[in-house]
């Protein structure tokens, strides 16, 4: 009668092994006074002042901010269900310094580069209209007209000189060659 009571004693033993890993039991007599068991405990040195004349004292705990447990799914494996912390335990790090900042070297403001292209001109005695194209847009303009920010200051047989109106900057486009 020995041989079954020993293994009714052994199956027992398994099946509460087998239901113990099947459900989840919570940690007993698990404290956070205790510095073995924080998992996120940060153990802060002694404050040492050299000639200061002060005590050491002993390694003080600071615990980290409390988090909440993760949540057990019903659906969960049984190595899911008791996961602690999900934090990352190898991050990168760079021994690298950081780049230094770039230098912003401001100098006087200047005018930006002319939007208009040159499309054609229309010579009638003395009057000429240029026509100067803005990405989709062509615009028709004489001496003295004034487009977007800009007014058309003198027309030759080769340049446009347009003054760029909030900084009074001239700037000159050429569409041809000079003779």
């Amino acid at each position: 009668m020995q041989p079954v009571t020993r293994k009714s004693i052994l199956a027992i033993l398994l099946i509460a092994t087998l239901t113990a890993s099947w459900v989840d039991i919570p940690a007993i007599g698990l404290s956070a006074s205790e510095p073995d068991l924080l998992p996120a405990a940060q153990i802060l040195p002694p404050d040492n002042h050299a000639g200061s004349g002060k005590k050491t004292t002993p390694p003080s705990i600071q615990a980290a901010p409390a988090t909440t447990p993760p949540t057990t799914r019903p659906d969960a494996l049984p190595g899911e269900r008791f996961r602690l912390h999900t934090a990352n335990l190898f991050p990168v790090h760079s021994w690298q310094p950081p780049p230094p900042p770039a230098e912003v070297v401001e100098g006087p403001p200047a005018a930006p580069p002319l939007p208009f292209q040159y499309a054609g001109k229309l010579t009638e005695g003395e009057n000429t209209i240029i026509f100067l194209s803005d990405g989709a847009r062509t615009h028709l303009v004489r001496r003295g007209d004034a487009l977007q920010q800009y007014r058309v200051s003198e027309i030759t047989a080769t340049d446009i000189t347009f003054v760029y109106l909030p900084l009074k900057e001239k700037q000159i486009l050429t569409f041809g060659s000079h003779p």
